[in-house]
Parts: C-alpha cells; structure tokens; sequence
C-alpha cells in the first residue's frame, strides 16, 4: 500500500478520535450525527429510530468515526394521539411483544398505566412476567448488534418507577416484582449485546448496569444532588468497575461547569452540559474547556482527599483538584502561581505537552 494511502488513513483515524469522556445526547429521530462525531465526542446516547435517520444508518456513520454509540431506553410503548406507534422499529416489535405477552402495565383501576409527562406519550410495559422480560431484552440486543449498549432512561433498577406522577394509580405493590424484571430485561439486553447498560440506580446493580447517571448535581443550598454526594457515588461505581455519568448541566453558569467536569476528571466519569435555555436544548450538545481545550493525558494515580472537602489527582501533564466542601482552599501551585478555589468549583491545570515538555501553564480558569 503505498505510504501516501497509509498516512492518510492514519490521519483520519487520528482526526476521528473522540475526547475521553465526553458523551453527546440526541433524542430525535433525525439526529445530527455529523455534528456530533466532528465535535469529537466519545460516546453518543441516541433514540433507537435515530439509527435509521435519513442518510444513512446514524449508529453505522458514527461507530465509523470512532464513536461509541449507546441507544436510549423509556419504559413504555410511545403513542401518537392515544394510538401505538407500529411502523417505526424497535417500537413495532416491542409493543407487539407486550401484545403477545399480555405485558402492558395497568393501574389499581385496571386501566391501561397511560404515561403523560413532558415530552412523554405512551403506554408503560409490565415486566412482572420473567418470560417477557427476557423476550424483550432479546429483541432489543436484535435492533442493533453492534450497538454500544442501551441507555435506561427513567431506569431505576432498586425502586422501579411510582414517582412517575401519570402512574401515581399503579398499585404500589406492583413494584417490587416489575423492578426484578425491568433489571432481568436489562441485564438480559447488555448480555446479549455484551455492551453497557446505563441505569438509575446505586452500586448494588453492578450486574445488570455498568453507568451510573447523575442529573440535577450542584450546590447542596439549591436542593440539587451535591457535589460531594456525586463525587462520593462516583468514586464508588468506579470501584466496582462502572463509571458515573454526570450529565443535564447548566451551561451559563461557569462554576457549574468547572465542579461537575472536575469530578468526571477526578473519577473517569462520563460528561456532557447543554444548554436547556434555548429552543432544542435538550440535543444541543455544547463544547466546555475543561474537556476539549486541556489535555492532560494518562493519570497515574486515583483521587485523594487533600484537605477537607479538596480532592486531587495527578496526571502526567497536569492535575485536577476540585472542591466540594463548605470553605475556600488556597492552593499554591509555585511562588508566582495561586488559587483560591471556593466551594463547588474546580481547577484543571494542564502544564506539560504531548512530549512531556514543562510549558506556560493553562488552567480551566483561563490562565
């Protein structure tokens, strides 16, 4: 092959490579995956019809440039004017399944279990029934094979699901056993494909669930998840060989950013913020510094706990520190070079380059 060809392969694979740890989510049933494999995200979170996207298959064109590509999972069969939707897949095939098993949810009423929430229109599945769990799972290994893994959306594998408000009328008995089998479909689902599963639950669901999301984190005052309950709950999926994934950020607030991306660098957590204030937020992945502007390389060692409520780690052309106590910590870097770090925030120094060589340092902060 001559060398011009092989240089030129090797370029694109280069130019391909995702940014460790940034994930990009896209819902719609067109998604933009140009623009998200040429911000070079790791990972992209779509909806399973995405793949089908005009142009061409959008988890093909994505796994091509390097992507990883994981498909988003809601617990119910998705409706149009109070109708199910068949002749888009994997829909069709699993609201037959349900169907066929007689696996559709129902309320203490016995009303069919109707989901409306925002953005939300569909009927929920009823797990209950092993043999269906199972068939489930098997049908949506099938969408895909080379898919990543699934995204469990509304996924908590402990508590199932009765905080949903549309199934406040859903016995609350019926959970304990539609949980086993929401976690049976989903263990069954990342067998099959021996890919991820993403769900909302704790470390006690390592078999059926490798990623951990974290939405709604930042200061412990606003009634949000705090840091230090996420860096703690991070640190823990990373233990048991999982990863976090810290997510749904609000993108006009600096600190935000800083805290939340300091704690994915501190844990090798997955990490994506987007900008909910305008029209399509939802898919409007945006770019943040401390992922794609700083490049630190290789960590040699784990997080570690330099003062009350500071975290640290070192990597090999820089460190992460972040801080997730009550009080301001003074770091001093060299005799010309200090921080003040307050709480909820984070700094991410990068001061050597790809060869190792010591350059002028740059910071999150915009040294």
């Amino acid at each position: 092959m001559p060398w011009l060809l092989i240089a030129g392969m090797l370029s694109a694979a280069v130019s391909w490579a995702g940014t460790p740890g940034t994930v990009a989510f896209d819902y719609r049933n067109v998604p933009s995956w140009r623009a998200i494999a040429d911000s070079g995200y790791a990972m992209a979170v779509l909806s399973a019809r995405g793949q089908t996207a005009a142009g061409g298959w959008a988890g093909d064109s994505l796994r091509a440039r390097g992507v990883r590509v994981l498909y988003v999972h809601q617990p119910w069969a998705v409706t149009w004017g109070g109708q199910l939707i068949t002749d888009l897949e994997p829909d069709g095939t699993l609201s037959g399944l349900a169907g066929w098993y007689g696996a559709f949810l129902r309320d203490s009423t016995g009303q069919l279990a109707d989901v409306q929430e925002p953005g939300v229109d569909g009927i929920a599945y009823d797990y209950r029934d092993t043999a269906f769990a199972r068939a489930y799972a098997a049908a949506m290994a099938a969408h895909d094979p080379k898919a990543g893994g699934w995204y469990y959306d509304y996924g908590d594998m402990v508590y199932g699901i009765p905080w949903v408000w549309s199934l406040r009328d859903v016995a609350r008995s019926t959970w304990p056993a539609w949980t086993a089998g929401y976690r049976l479909a989903a263990q069954g689902t990342r067998g099959a494909l021996r890919g991820s599963a993403s769900c909302w639950c704790g470390p006690a669901c390592v078999s059926p669930c490798d990623i951990w999301p974290y939405e709604g984190v930042g200061p412990y005052f606003q009634n949000l998840i705090s840091y230090a309950k996420v860096l703690d709950g991070c640190r823990s999926v990373r233990r048991l060989g999982g990863r976090g994934l810290i997510f749904c950020q609000r993108a006009s607030v600096p600190s935000y950013r800083r805290a939340t991306a300091g704690i994915s660098l501190l844990t090798d957590s997955w990490f994506n913020w987007r900008e909910f204030l305008v029209a399509g937020g939802f898919n409007r992945n945006l770019r943040d510094p401390e992922h794609f502007e700083l490049s630190l390389g290789a960590a040699p060692d784990t997080a570690w706990q330099r003062a009350p409520g500071v975290w640290q780690r070192m990597f090999n052309r820089g460190l992460v520190l972040a801080n997730v106590g009550t009080t301001t910590y003074h770091y001093t870097y060299s005799t010309s070079l200090s921080f003040d770090l307050g709480p909820g925030d984070a700094l991410v120094l990068q001061n050597r380059d790809a060869r190792g060589r010591w350059i002028k340092v740059r910071t999150n902060w915009g040294q």
